[in-house]
């Protein structure tokens, strides 16, 4: 059974790119496990040494509504019992 936490919310580039530095600063702290805080809880993960990354860029062309664009970052591992 696998659990999800979402967030879904618009923010300012800065606070977005604050962000994404509070989750890289976890991932380079080397402790075993880390917080990553998604809407108003803090999700506790162990990842492992070696993680999956994948990072999607998409750009969307509309006629009728204007350009857009989007980056999709997922990083995965296994758990180590």
């Amino acid at each position: 059974m696998a659990d999800e936490t979402s967030e879904s919310c618009t923010l300012s580039r800065e606070d977005a790119a604050a962000r994404l530095e509070a989750i890289a600063s976890e991932l380079r702290g080397g402790e075993e496990t880390i917080a990553v805080d998604v809407d108003n809880k803090s999700i506790s993960l162990t990842p492992a040494d070696s993680v999956d990354y994948e990072v999607a860029v998409a750009e969307h062309s509309a006629m009728l509504r204007s350009k857009r664009e989007s980056i999709r970052i997922d990083l995965q591992w296994a758990v180590e019992d």
